[in-house]
């Protein structure tokens, strides 16, 4: 039998996240895709090192300074589109 669509997202998101998360040290993120109106939620590592809490859909980052470049970024694959 094939592969159900839902663990091919799964199995593709795997693929881009974790060599990032490993290549760049990073402890944890989230990641959600929207796909024909559907949300997909994925979580990876490490929310906090020092309790060993898990990132879940619901953990909440703070995106600091990065926010003013964030918005722009989003803006501008809006306009693109």
């Amino acid at each position: 039998a094939g592969e159900a669509p839902a663990d091919r997202l799964k199995a593709l998101v795997d693929a881009a996240v974790q060599p990032v998360m490993k290549a760049n040290d990073i402890p944890g993120l989230a990641v959600a895709i929207s796909l024909k109106g559907e949300p997909h939620y994925f979580s990876y590592g490490l929310a906090s090192k020092e309790d060993g809490r898990r990132v879940t859909p619901e953990t909440l980052f703070e995106i600091g300074s990065v926010s003013k470049t964030f918005t722009a970024t989003l803006a501008g694959y809006a306009l693109a589109q």
